[in-house]
């Protein structure tokens, strides 16, 4: 089984050289016009020119200078063969635990059944903080879960993060995160969501059956350059629905030495996402299926997203780049 990791970069730091050295994993890094020259062992590094030779369709609509380059490190990873796909930050340092033991297999786990929108960042910090791309309509709610444990097949693996957690500025501001990231220490379990259960995940610590990477596509433009890896991981969770497979949380397993961010930037982006994202999940339960098969449900998916409010802009000539490239290499 073939497994690579896909990073892009605009630094050099002590994290690329040690998913480099992961032992089972192939590195590539994705680089982009501030990217330093980065000599690593061991690593594919995809420089400017090199993309420009790649012949992705892709590559003609994503921007330079953002984090969506990480796309064509994704159909790389596919044109090379990748079973598996993981997705990390350069930020984050993984830890001897990193990897996704649960990919592909069928495990006894414990599955939330209900709420119908479930935050794991809430549930292990007992409501203390909350995920980036969290419902805020719903933040202080009392949340009765319902949870049982069963068999179950994992397509998505999210793994949790030591030192800074993934939560939004909003969080950051009113709520106390030093006690948030204690408990999320605290965690070691695995955890997985039923069907008709939403919950939002990001590319920081992440990884994917081959499959399931085509919902993965990240949006650019507007609030989506802060929140596109969660609106990926509202389209992929409903696309799980329809198959035997399952979204699981992990343990922490990196530590993030967060790189700066503009707080009041990053709330800019994150409530203007937000605001829609009721409306979002609204239409992803509404949506029917004919099919099983997970390409053939994103197109549909993304032919009825061109159409609503919350479509990231030039979404319709995104997806439709984006599917070229994935059924040419699937």
């Amino acid at each position: 089984m073939k497994k690579i990791i896909v990073c892009t970069t605009i630094y050099d730091s002590p994290e690329l050289k040690k998913y480099a050295s992961l032992k089972g994993w192939e590195f590539v890094i994705v680089n982009d016009l501030k990217t330093p020259e980065l000599k690593i062992k061991d690593a594919v590094v995809l420089t400017v020119e090199e993309q420009k030779k790649l012949g992705y369709n892709i590559c003609k609509i994503i921007p330079w200078n953002s984090i969506q380059r990480r796309n064509i490190g994704y159909i790389y990873a596919m044109a090379n063969g990748a079973d598996i796909i993981a997705t990390v930050d350069n930020d984050n340092l993984p830890l001897k635990n990193w990897g996704f033991p649960l990919l592909s297999k069928t495990t006894n786990l414990r599955v939330v059944e209900e709420p119908d929108f479930f935050d794991i960042v809430r549930y292990v910090t007992d409501d203390v903080i909350w995920h980036r791309g969290t419902l805020y309509e719903r933040v202080n709610e009392k949340i009765q879960y319902k949870i049982v444990e069963k068999p179950v097949k994992t397509g998505v693996q999210a793994n949790l993060w030591l030192n800074d957690p993934d939560t939004d500025g909003i969080c950051r501001l009113t709520r106390n995160v030093e006690l948030g990231k204690e408990k999320i220490a605290r965690f070691n379990d695995h955890l997985c969501v039923g069907n008709g259960v939403f919950s939002p995940y990001n590319s920081q610590n992440t990884a994917f059956l081959r499959e399931f990477l085509v919902a993965a596509l990240l949006p650019f433009g507007s609030y989506f350059n802060r929140m596109d890896d969660i609106w990926s991981s509202y389209l992929t969770e409903r696309l799980l629905w329809e198959t035997d497979y399952h979204i699981s949380f992990g343990s922490p397993s990196v530590r993030q030495d967060r790189n700066p961010h503009d707080i009041w930037k990053d709330i800019d982006g994150e409530i203007a996402f937000s605001a829609k994202l009721n409306n979002l999940l609204k239409f992803l339960r509404s949506i029917t299926f004919k099919t099983k098969n997970t390409i053939e449900n994103f197109i549909y998916l993304s032919e009825k997203i061109e159409k609503q409010d919350f479509a990231p802009p030039n979404y319709s000539e995104l997806w439709k780049r984006w599917i070229k490239d994935f059924e040419k290499y699937f």
